[in-house]
């Protein structure tokens, strides 16, 4: 089962909290101030990836790496953690020996990992999965169905899935089939992606406990199909999106939210794609500019000599060319147009050779 979160509250006025202010005090600068609470950010983010949200730094070449990161030196950033973790402060705690975390990552993962556990429990009991020759795996971290297993699901949850799914017609015109159907999606959801998928209705809506087949695997799917172009973590980037914009406090249609979601990945692919036209362009532009130049410097190199002929002979001969003349080939050769300076010599050799 996972063990970190992806998110965690961070409340608007979390700046004004003394804490935050008698940080900021503490450095010499305003700038350096500021500067050590985005750090403290950083850091909290670290935190909340990190195993059971636990920043373990006993050992010295973890320092290193999260100095590192922090863009700091190692002695600048155990002085950080110091100031973090002072009485004075207190926005780290010590676990144990060089080992941290914070007050919200750790309520937060708390309350999330007590959801994953009552969801794990729930599919254990809703679910039932059949394979032909062969057990699979359910440890919590990998969930794989052979091409034969599939999920059965026990008739009540069966019956809440079709009272779920007329509360999503009405406006949306259809059913959850019209955006989930074993035509579309041929692969199941993994336990990780399911984990996702919970934890957003967790943190962004008020379903604490999403069904499974009504509230996660509809939106889970969508990570089984992953278009041209992109990758997985742009389809868990729309999805986040998509979740961001609900509000906490009303229920969830679920039949607008993968909408919403689909079309989110819809511009994102259409975003990916213009992109990937342009850096074709560029690349096609750049080459195009080598090939002239180099084309340029070869045509230069055949008439090498013949430029310097020309150079040799308006030397020697000025008082052959006007003022006006003298001031065209100056200009030619400012600007790089050595040919049309060339013809402009190459006149006056061909009428001395007349005379």
């Amino acid at each position: 089962m996972k063990n970190n979160i992806d998110y965690y509250p961070h409340k608007a006025e979390s700046h004004r909290h003394p804490k935050f202010k008698m940080l900021r005090a503490s450095f010499n600068t305003i700038a350096d101030g500021w500067a050590a609470e985005g750090r403290f950010w950083a850091l909290n983010n670290i935190i909340a990836l990190s195993a059971d949200c636990i920043l373990d730094l006993s050992k010295k070449r973890n320092i290193g790496v999260y100095a590192e990161e922090l863009g700091l030196t190692v002695e600048e950033f155990s002085g950080l953690i110091g100031i973090f973790s002072g009485e004075d402060i207190e926005l780290l705690t010590e676990v144990s020996d060089g080992c941290y975390t914070t007050d919200t990552v750790q309520e937060t993962y708390n309350a999330v990992l007590k959801d994953r556990e009552k969801a794990k429990d729930r599919y254990k009991k809703s679910v039932k999965i059949t394979t032909s020759g062969e057990n699979n795996n359910f440890s919590g971290e990998n969930f794989k169905t052979s091409g034969e297993a599939g999920y059965k699901v026990n008739e009540s949850e069966v019956n809440k899935m079709k009272l779920n799914e007329k509360e999503v017609k009405g406006k949306e015109g259809d059913s959850l089939s019209t955006f989930f159907s074993n035509e579309t999606f041929s692969e199941e959801p993994t336990t990780s992606e399911l984990d996702f998928v919970h934890d957003l209705y967790t943190i962004h809506t008020k379903i604490h406990d999403p069904n499974f087949e009504t509230h996660l695997k509809p939106v889970a799917q969508l990570l089984t199909q992953i278009p041209e172009a992109m990758t997985k973590s742009d389809l868990e980037l729309c999805i986040k999106e998509a979740f961001a914009k609900l509000n906490p406090s009303m229920g969830v249609k679920v039949g607008f939210l993968l909408s919403n979601i689909q079309a989110k990945i819809t511009a994102k692919h259409e975003e990916i794609l213009d992109k990937r036209k342009k850096k074709e362009l560029a690349e096609a532009e750049k080459h195009r500019k080598e090939a002239e130049k180099r084309e340029n410097s070869e045509r230069f190199e055949f008439d090498k000599e013949d430029f310097l002929q020309c150079k040799s002979y308006f030397e020697n001969n000025q008082v052959m060319f006007n003022m006006t003349e003298k001031a065209e080939i100056f200009r030619f050769l400012k600007e790089n147009k050595v040919k049309e300076a060339m013809k402009l010599i190459k006149q006056k050799i061909e009428a001395a050779e007349l005379v």
